[in-house]
């Protein structure tokens, strides 16, 4: 272990870098906060004047935010830009600056998508385990991809008369969600366990998100509410399956209020256009916009400020608020409902530690329609900078007190548009787009000159990367689905952009093996450096989970994306565009200025907030038969956040 202090201006206080090879979180921070380091360091001291039993007796709040779709180097890349707004050194900059922060933090698997991600980060497991392991999957017993929080047996519980006549009226039925596919405890559920097994009355537990995906995964089934964002609406609702039949009276007054007309249209936060080239290479800046100018985006074309929330005078509510997801507003209106929530709620003053989970959506949704190298996406971080330190700013007076944590992380990154990256190396090989259903297409053309099949649909869906064959058309024939699919898999690597392909059967062998285990900091830069492919496989193999998988696992080259249509940047490989994120946590029971090299990854966020409020990581009992215990992850309580298997 050594210390040193920061050569980068970014640091407002003495940082400590750990490299750590065998050390528990408890072990790291104890020795953070009491680490004299060399002759020059000073004493490291907690954020928080409040004592361990104290903040175990006198009631806390964990904060937990989640970007969706933020890359590892946005806080860097965007920070001279941050510093310029109203904000200064505050909101991102201050969770970055204060406390900890991971800058080797990867997702927990492959496919890096929305609702995998957040499983991950909310249960400390990987889809392998807990069984979240895409967004959508393919249902063969009627044909057709759905999203997998997608439950017949849920309703959507919203405030009643805000679903109206008019412009409002669907003809399609509502889809209810929830989280019941999800296999193991979130956080907030093992927060409640582990106060039980301590002898303390159960704290609360809230999401709010506008994804529903988002909210429902990460508060599980034990919540004191799950809330996401409804279109139809224009407000927050929930699930019949979390318990509740209706809303409480403070969520249908928030409702009420019609907040998400009142944010207004889309202002850059910086009033010139030219400010913001501190934070855009040209080059991926003019590939972008000429790539971007080829399409019409939803919410307006690329650049051209103020993007409207209302076009038309005319313009029917619900696509208001279809609008309205995209916008900046979107993340002060979760803001907003999680501030409601702690007051209403009297979350942090129950003498338990209590749990807010909030997950910023816009940003995702936004990165998909403009890119990372965007005006868009970059004033997305500005406003969601202000948005975070006002709820930093106003949670202490509404709390009573400063026991607060908080961590911030991300459940995946994205690739650059190929267009930049091929304009920044001025190779229009190292990037490339490969239209999903071209692919699908010719995939189908490569199976029907297996033996014993000739034409037909021997494809019935593309769906996370992953091809679902037809079983029953195969297994007429008299063939094998797992001879056809390993014979496919030789084939299509054969394709544009394609690095490697794997059968289902592969990925599920290198679960067995790998798909609960630790990579080690070695063990991940030999792969990463010397052997992509078991790289690649090793990630997947955590990400596999029998009930959604499909056939055929697809990844594409580094730099390579599936296009669809819509879509300008996507996600879903293991490389580090897709897989590297932020993860950095601050505020009570945190230490300051400490900066951890070595590899960690989103499933290690839960076992670490367990720490830092003293809790044992393993629960009492397992509930409703589940396997939810983390003994079931690593065989260990798992304690250890550095040390691997």
């Amino acid at each position: 272990m050594s210390s040193k202090l920061p050569k980068s201006p970014r640091a407002l206080v003495t940082n400590t870098v750990i490299r750590a090879g065998s050390i528990t979180i408890a072990g790291a921070v104890a020795i953070a906060f009491a680490f004299q380091g060399c002759s020059s360091g000073p004493r490291m001291q907690s954020q928080s004047d409040s004592s361990p039993a104290q903040s175990r007796t006198s009631g806390s709040l964990t904060v937990l935010l989640i970007v969706d779709q933020m890359r590892q180097d946005y806080i860097e890349r965007f920070r001279p830009l941050l510093l310029k707004t109203d904000t200064g050194n505050q909101g991102l900059l201050s969770l970055a600056d204060s406390g900890v922060r991971f800058e080797n933090t990867r997702t927990a698997a492959a496919p890096t998508v929305t609702a995998a991600g957040h499983a991950s980060v909310c249960t400390g497991s990987v889809p392998a385990v807990h069984g979240v392991a895409a967004n959508e999957y393919f249902d063969r017993s009627d044909a057709s991809s759905k999203p997998l929080v997608s439950d017949p047996e849920a309703k959507i519980v919203r405030t009643v008369g805000m679903l109206g006549s008019g412009p409002l009226e669907q003809t399609s039925p509502d889809s209810g969600a929830s989280p019941w596919r999800l296999r193991t405890s979130t956080l907030g559920e093992r927060f409640k366990a582990a106060a039980a097994a301590n002898g303390q009355l159960p704290g609360k537990s809230i999401a709010v998100a506008i994804k529903d995906r988002a909210a429902l995964i990460c508060a599980g089934s034990n919540n004191d509410g799950a809330y996401y964002f409804d279109a139809k609406s224009g407000s927050l609702v929930t699930s019949s399956r979390t318990g509740q039949d209706a809303l409480p009276t403070w969520v249908d007054t928030f409702n009420r209020s019609r907040r998400p007309e009142m944010y207004g249209d889309w202002n850059l936060v910086l009033k010139e256009k030219t400010e913001y080239g501190a934070a855009l290479d040209p080059r991926e800046f003019a590939a972008t916009n000429a790539f971007l100018n080829t399409r019409t985006q939803k919410i307006g074309k690329a650049g051209e400020f103020p993007h409207s929330l209302r076009p038309q005078p005319n313009t029917s509510l619900l696509e208001v608020y279809d609008r309205f997801t995209l916008m900046p507003g979107a993340s002060d209106y979760i803001v907003d409902f999680a501030l409601e929530a702690a007051l209403s709620e009297k979350l942090g003053q129950g003498g338990s530690s209590d749990i807010l989970v909030i997950s910023f959506s816009s940003p995702d949704l936004v990165g998909h329609s403009y890119g990372s190298a965007s005006l868009e996406l970059v004033d997305t971080y500005l406003h969601l900078h202000a948005s975070i330190e006002r709820l930093r700013s106003k949670l202490p007076s509404i709390l009573g007190h400063e026991r607060i944590t908080y961590a911030l992380t991300a459940d995946h990154a994205v690739q650059q548009i190929p267009e930049a990256i091929q304009a920044k190396a001025a190779n229009v090989t190292l990037g490339g787009r490969i239209d999903a259903k071209a692919f699908q297409l010719e995939a189908n053309r490569l199976i029907a000159a297996h033996p014993g099949l000739g034409a037909g649909e021997w494809i019935s869906a593309f769906v996370s990367d992953q091809l679902f064959l037809n079983h029953t058309l195969i297994r007429a024939k008299g063939l094998n689905v797992t001879e056809v699919s390993n014979d496919l898999s030789k084939k299509i690597e054969n394709l544009p952009g394609i690095f490697a392909v794997f059968s289902a059967a592969e990925v599920a062998k290198a679960s067995e093996a790998y798909g609960v285990n630790r990579f080690s900091s070695d063990a991940l830069r030999n792969l990463v450096g010397m052997d992509k492919r078991s790289y690649a496989l090793r990630f997947l193999s955590r990400g596999y989970h029998p009930s959604v998988a499909g056939d055929i696992y697809v990844v594409p080259r580094e730099g390579w994306q599936f296009s669809y249509p819509g879509i300008a940047a996507n996600h879903g490989t293991p490389w580090d565009a897709d897989s590297r994120i932020p993860w950095l946590l601050a505020g009570s029971g945190v230490p300051r200025g400490v900066t951890i090299l070595d590899a960690t990854f989103a499933d290690d966020v839960v076992p670490t907030l367990l720490d830092i409020a003293r809790f044992e990581a393993r629960e009492a009992a397992p509930p409703d038969g589940m396997d939810r215990t983390f003994e079931g992850v690593t065989g260990k309580s798992r304690k250890s956040l550095f040390e691997r298997q």
